[in-house]
């Protein structure tokens, strides 16, 4: 039988924890970093959070929208994801990453596959120490990738 996929996400240096059912980058501990499982189909995938079972998701589509995590079937507006690979090289666009299997730990951008909205973080919040919200990144920014630490 094949082990799951486990990623820890990094934005910026944060680890990605959720923080009352609402995903925030954590500059510092406590909370850790959560571990999700990644499981794919077709290219989408899926990210459920290993200590709850809840899927990492958005109430909607909008800029702006805050990640969130919510028991599978809770209805909302993404709850599947396409992951891309940075390359090595700084010239070469993000390549979508096909099944979980093929994650390593690396640089990646993760996706909502209707509108082509990143995960991010936003970089105004830098100066300060609070947990930073992870949200659905307005077209105009360029957050950049952010970090998959991957274990089997």
């Amino acid at each position: 039988m094949a082990k799951d996929t486990l990623v820890q996400i990094l934005i910026g240096g944060a680890g990605v924890a959720i923080v009352a059912g609402e995903i925030y980058a954590v500059p510092f501990p406590p909370p850790s970093a959560t571990t999700w499982t990644v499981k794919s189909h077709l290219g989408k995938f899926r990210l459920i959070d290993q200590a709850s079972g809840f899927v990492l998701c958005t109430r909607d589509t909008e800029p702006g929208t805050q990640a969130i995590v919510q028991p599978p079937g809770f209805p909302t507006a993404v709850n599947q994801w396409l992951v891309l690979r940075y390359s090595d090289s700084a010239e070469a666009d993000p390549v979508p990453v096909e099944d979980a299997s093929q994650l390593d730990t690396g640089f990646y951008a993760i996706k909502e596959p209707g509108t082509g909205r990143y995960l991010y973080r936003n970089r105004v919040e830098d100066l300060s120490t609070r947990p930073k919200v992870v949200a659905l990144q307005p077209s105009d920014l360029d957050q950049g990738p952010l970090i998959l630490r991957v274990s089997r």
